[in-house]
């Protein structure tokens, strides 16, 4: 009798929690780079700027940059909770994708890894599969990645902005996540400048921060509860 009473007052509780509102929280769990192949997460490289990057939250601006004739690959994955301690936990989001991709972009949306998703095994390869597998039909733990191929000149770099923001997109291409409970929504958005290589003292330096990259994966797996 008490299990069926208080099973009774959680619901109550569950039930009144959400009536009333509660402020969801939006929280990085884990993310990732891929430059030409070297994988690094936050502070392992100079060449990702993130100076105006919140790492509690996973939003704001990160700026990456790549040099040298030839084609490159630039690519970030995310994996953020919405609402973690809400009713639904960090399961009940679902993905979405606006626009058209520009040339030379890929993009994914899956699960970060428990029990069945490969975004973080497709960024490192260089290859997001371009599909969303995680749609409002089929709620679940929700990741998000965006890449670059580009092919530059002699003299050329190539500058690749990220940007993660909860406020809408109104117009061109972006990844959304959104969490059924809050509503609250993750949009993904990235572009490419290239422009002309810097003076030799500042490219030694980039050089550097490249070759100090460290595969620092450290990814926790996610909770099986």
């Amino acid at each position: 009798m008490h299990r069926v009473v208080a099973s009774l007052l959680m619901s109550i509780l569950c039930v009144v929690r959400v009536s009333v509102g509660y402020a969801a929280t939006i929280e990085l769990f884990d993310v990732e780079w891929n430059l030409d192949g070297m994988i690094t997460t936050l502070g392992g490289s100079t060449a990702v700027d993130i100076s105006h990057f919140d790492s509690s939250t996973g939003l704001g601006t990160v700026i990456v940059k790549v040099g040298g004739p030839g084609p490159h690959f630039v690519g970030m994955v995310v994996d953020h909770e919405i609402d973690q301690l809400g009713p639904g936990g960090f399961t009940n989001e679902f993905g979405d994708v606006q626009g058209t991709p520009a040339s030379g972009r890929s993009w994914e949306i899956d699960s970060p890894g428990f029990p069945f998703g490969d975004i973080f095994l497709n960024l490192e390869a260089g290859q997001l599969d371009t599909t969303n597998s995680i749609p409002s039909t089929m709620p679940d733990d929700v990741a998000m990645a965006l890449g670059w191929d580009v092919n530059l000149g002699v003299g050329e770099i190539a500058v690749v902005t990220f940007f993660l923001s909860d406020h809408t997109v109104l117009s061109g291409f972006a990844l959304t996540q959104t969490d059924l409970d809050s509503q609250v929504t993750i949009a993904f958005t990235s572009s490419v400048a290239i422009q002309s290589a810097p003076e030799p003292g500042t490219w030694l330096l980039l050089a550097s921060g490249l070759a100090g990259l460290v595969v620092c994966r450290g990814r926790w797996r996610k909770r099986c509860s």
